[in-house]
Formats: C-alpha cells, structure tokens, sequence
C-alpha cells in the first residue's frame, strides 16, 4: 500500500483469503488442543496435495528467505484431512525458518503409487543424538517450543497410512520426507 503498487488489491486480496483460512485452521486447533492425548476427528478427502502445498507456502510469501515449490505435475491426489497436512508443511517450513534456513525447497512427486513431499533446508541441522526423539511427544529444542508440533505430524500422518522421517540431516541442513499413499 506505501508504495503504491498497481497489484496491491491483488495481494491484498490472497493475503485476506490466507487470514481467514489461517484463523479458520486455529480455531479448530483451539478446539481440538484442549486433549492432545487423541488427534482430533479427521475429515479424511480426497484431495490435492499440490493446492493444499501453494496454500501453506502462501502464508510465508514475506519472508525474508527463499522458499521454492517444485511439482512437475498439478495434481496429485491423496486421502487426508486438509488441515492436518497443511498444519504439517507449515510446521516443518516453521522448524525451518527457525534453524536458520536462508534457501528451503519442498519437492513433490508421485511414484509408484506413493505421494512423496521433501522438505529441504540449509539451515543448522539436527544434532545426531536427538534425530531419533524429534517426533516424541514433548520434546523440543527450542526455549519457547512445547515439542508437540512434530509428534501431531507423525501421528496424523501415520494415521492416514504415510510415514514421515527425517531422510538426512547435517550442518548444511535437513531433509524431511512425508510419504503418503495416492488416492484411488
């Protein structure tokens, strides 16, 4: 708007669109978080993970780092609650962000007959004595972290017949793999 760029109503409008989609998603976190022992009720449909990705880097369009997508198709379609894979991919751009990652690229391809979604980043890296407790309920490495946001990854993604890893990890980053079964 300072500026007066000729494409302020367009902006405008995608990053009113991505606020109410984004309070929508917190008021059914809020809701649900009360009792995290159970993952909330899932709305399991089949979906585009290709949209439900652009929708989540949407809301880190003003970041100062370079956040790149790479599909080669425009649909890939899987069985999953919206939400939850979205609330996903945003909390793994987020643990980027905080390692200090300048350059993150989320990679998405279909083959034999698995949706695989890469997160890839340079930033510091996990340490090799915590790799196998990052997805444990409560563990965080961060001061202000409450440790739940990759075990609510596993869980739901799990529970939908995927499974997410850490594929490698070092000082020059790390690369997470969601995999996921296509949709019939």
């Amino acid at each position: 708007y300072k500026d007066k760029s000729p494409k302020f109503d367009m902006i405008f409008e995608k990053v009113t669109s991505t606020i109410i989609l984004q309070i929508e998603t917190l008021k059914n976190i809020a809701s649900e978080f009360s009792n995290f022992a159970r993952m909330p009720r899932l709305n399991i449909e089949k979906l585009n993970a290709v949209s439900v990705i652009r929708e989540a880097l949407n809301l880190f369009e003003e970041e100062k780092r370079e956040i790149k997508f790479e599909c080669n198709q425009e649909e890939i379609f899987v069985n999953a609650d919206q939400d939850q894979l979205k609330r996903t991919i945003v909390n793994l751009l987020r643990n980027s962000i905080q390692a200090n990652a300048k350059h993150i690229l989320v990679l998405l391809n279909a083959e034999n007959g698995m949706c695989k979604i890469y997160v890839q980043d340079d930033g510091i890296g996990i340490e090799p004595q915590i790799i196998s407790k990052v997805f444990d309920e409560n563990f965080t490495t961060k001061k202000s972290g409450m440790g739940i946001g990759l075990s609510i990854a596993k869980r739901f993604v799990e529970s939908i017949g995927g499974n997410i890893s850490v594929e490698k990890t070092s000082n020059d980053g790390t690369i997470f793999l969601i995999t996921l079964p296509l949709a019939e």
